[in-house]
């Protein structure tokens, strides 16, 4: 929902409930003789069931009336799909998202910019072995950056525009069985 405070204050909020449903089986194979894979008459059934919920709060400051000032919280998620769950990966990813912003409209420029912060929990992925079983590991991710996006207007319907993005991302806490993945 939205709430304008005051002539220069909106704030919004919003959530949703999700929920997700896999449910299905995937052919097993195996080695031919000659080292190529086959197929075999085998199936594995799957199943998961996860549900979250998803919100997000914000809101922005008119300082004038061609500048402005923007927060916003989100969280969201990230689940299993069909293909990866038959990998034992069945964790649901989620995703905290904070940025604050500063906007600039006048008839001739168009400045938007921002800073953020994005911090991935319970992000799974899996290795094979050797001998041809798989292990998983869960871990994090952390990013941050900043970006920027302007117009020109020329005039006679010609603008000129540009921006661009600063990311700096890095994994964490990917350790299994004493050996960390992070980078």
């Amino acid at each position: 929902d939205e709430w304008k405070v005051t002539d220069q204050l909106r704030l919004d909020a919003g959530a949703r409930f999700q929920y997700h449903h896999i449910e299905g089986s995937y052919r097993n194979t195996g080695t031919a003789p000659d080292g190529t894979a086959m197929f075999l008459n085998t199936y594995v059934d799957q199943k998961t069931d996860s549900h979250k919920i998803s919100a997000t709060v914000g809101g922005d400051y008119a300082l004038t009336s061609d500048v402005g000032l923007w927060a916003r919280y989100s969280r969201g998620n990230v689940f299993p799909q069909f293909d990866t769950v038959q990998s034992g990966l069945v964790g649901t990813q989620t995703v905290d998202a904070f940025e604050v912003g500063l906007n600039h409209t006048t008839p001739w420029v168009h400045l938007y910019t921002n800073v953020f912060y994005n911090k991935f929990r319970d992000i799974q992925n899996f290795d094979l072995a050797a001998d041809g079983s798989t292990f998983i590991r869960t871990g994090a991710a952390n990013t941050y950056g900043a970006e920027i996006d302007t117009t020109l207007i020329v005039g006679g319907g010609f603008s000129v525009g540009g921006g661009g993005t600063y990311l700096h991302a890095r994994y964490t806490d990917f350790i299994d069985g004493g050996v960390d993945s992070s980078g």
